[in-house]
């Protein structure tokens, strides 16, 4: 029998068919790997972009600085021998002579000199004392208005005087009253500190003696020392 003829194109079209497969599949890997580079680069700039200004916002912490007092009143020089008063919660401190006594209140703090006060007396006695009181003023009224709110009667007279302190605060003396030998009036603040000297009996100032003037010699020192500690 004749066997009948083959369809050459047929035979032709499959090699080339199988041929063509490989290729595709490369332009799709090469597709993928092109878009998967593009997607990366992508991502990476994008990082980069939004990354950096919170690196540059960072800044270096800086190093606190302590400091003795917020008014910036330089430290006191010690004083041989001499004991410091230091009270956070009224604000202030001092030196003074160790074998004075200290007796806290709550808004005061009055310093004895034990030794002033003659050991044979009997009943009310001569004593020196300094005391440092601070009384509050909110409506942050000047010396003079204080004093006048405060004792619209008797209201203390200001001499023209003004006492400044090596540490640099400046008080306002006033006159004598009573047994107090001197008063002294600063602000800092909201608040009104009065400084006094106290030396004598029954309302009655000692007069000037040798003991005397060595204890005021004693508060010059003391009085020196004194500053705002916040």
């Amino acid at each position: 029998m004749d066997q009948l003829p083959t369809n050459p194109t047929n035979q032709t079209s499959q090699p080339a068919m199988s041929a063509k497969q490989p290729i595709n599949r490369m332009l799709l890997v090469i597709v993928i790997l092109f878009f998967g580079i593009i997607c990366a680069g992508g991502g990476f700039v994008f990082g980069m972009r939004y990354t950096q200004p919170t690196q540059m916002a960072v800044l270096p912490t800086p190093t606190p600085q302590v400091e003795e007092n917020t008014v910036g009143y330089p430290t006191p020089t010690p004083v041989p021998g001499w004991k410091t008063y230091s009270d956070p919660k009224l604000g202030f401190g001092f030196q003074y002579p160790a074998n004075w006594t200290v007796n806290n209140g709550t808004q005061s703090v009055t310093l004895v000199d034990p030794s002033y006060t003659d050991p044979t007396c009997k009943g009310d006695c001569s004593q020196f004392s300094v005391s440092v009181l601070r009384e509050p003023n909110p409506n942050n009224l000047s010396i003079p208005d204080f004093l006048k709110e405060q004792q619209p009667t008797n209201t203390p007279v200001l001499l023209n005087q003004t006492d400044t302190n090596p540490v640099g605060i400046t008080f306002r003396k006033t006159t004598s009253s009573a047994s107090n030998v001197a008063l002294y009036y600063t602000a800092h603040g909201s608040d009104i500190y009065l400084i006094s000297i106290s030396a004598g009996t029954n309302g009655m100032v000692d007069a000037s003696s040798p003991k005397l003037t060595q204890r005021l010699a004693q508060f010059d020192t003391l009085f020196a020392s004194f500053h705002f500690i916040n």
